[in-house]
């Protein structure tokens, strides 16, 4: 499964964002920010592109959701504390998977985050610039934002914001308060920060007419130059609860459930019967985040285009 979006390298660096930096943001809690952020940033790295993705979230679930988390390779965030504490280069892991690194956080994250209160947001993003320029694209994934310096950090340090949603009134306000958010951002710290879309997350595949229904819904509360995408995440609880069990994109959940032995195999074999089960949408949830991916980084290069 390969991204058809060619790749750009972004123009020279501003001083008051990293140009090549999506943040994977919302003010509520629970819509998917994780998720979206680690298979945007898996499938880019899986098409070529090369990717850093850093988490501000102390929960820490990127690491655990590519199978790094509570390992050796784990700091906790401890490595983005002592590059603001003492200027001490930061060092990803690396090739989490082919063209991916990552930038752990954890409890030490939580740390960062009263550095960051009593210093100044900006200084993540003065630690993650001068990594910049070895990565085609960086992926930021976010706490909620209501009163985070983390999630303040992300947006001060990025170009662009993507913001998944689900389609409750809760998460409805959430994103209203999101846009918000971005516009303050924009008119007191980085005035380069953009929207490129909204990314309905966890809604039923075959209602389309309820989709359709809250799709228009969101377009109505949102400033006029704020996008819905026409891509989806399905609702998927068991597929989403084996890719964080087995630490597998979606990409690579679809691949493993091709392979897997078929339901008639189970019946006549004892030792099929014992391989692993794979939800019978694998391959669906698989496209949602590619079709995703391919309309984010297709946003992400005619912006940069339009700036360069």
């Amino acid at each position: 499964m390969v991204v058809d979006v060619d790749l750009v390298h972004p123009s020279a660096r501003k001083e008051e964002m990293i140009s090549n930096a999506i943040a994977i943001a919302n003010s509520k809690g629970g819509v998917g920010k994780s998720s979206v952020a680690v298979n945007l940033a898996g499938l880019a790295a899986h098409s070529g592109w090369r990717t850093l993705l850093v988490d501000l979230d102390p929960q820490g679930q990127v690491g655990y959701e590519l199978g790094v988390g509570g390992t050796d390779l784990d700091d906790k965030g401890r490595g983005l504390l002592l590059a603001l504490l003492e200027g001490a280069p930061l060092e990803p892991v690396k090739d989490v998977r082919p063209d991916l690194d990552i930038v752990t956080a954890g409890a030490m994250t939580e740390n960062v985050a009263d550095q960051l209160r009593r210093t100044d947001v900006a200084d993540v993003e003065r630690v993650i610039a001068p990594m910049s320029a070895n990565y085609d694209l960086i992926v930021f994934d976010t706490p909620p934002a209501t009163g985070s310096p983390l999630a303040d950090a992300a947006l001060v340090a990025t170009h662009f914001v993507v913001i998944p949603t689900k389609s409750d009134g809760g998460s409805l306000r959430g994103l209203q308060d999101m846009a918000t958010r971005c516009s303050d951002i924009r008119a007191r710290s980085n005035p380069n920060l953009s929207v490129l879309g909204v990314v309905i997350f966890a809604v039923k595949a075959s209602a389309s007419r309820r989709r359709q229904d809250r799709r228009d819904m969101l377009e109505a509360g949102l400033p006029a130059e704020v996008i819905v995408f026409d891509s989806f995440i399905r609702e998927a609880a068991a597929a989403g609860d084996d890719l964080r069990d087995l630490a597998l994109l979606a990409h690579e959940y679809e691949a493993q459930a091709v392979g897997a032995p078929k339901w008639w195999e189970r019946r006549r074999d004892p030792t099929a019967s014992k391989a692993p089960t794979f939800a019978s949408n694998a391959a669906d949830l698989a496209s949602d985040y590619q079709k995703l991916t391919e309309e984010v980084l297709a946003a992400y290069r005619s912006r940069l285009e339009v700036a360069a």
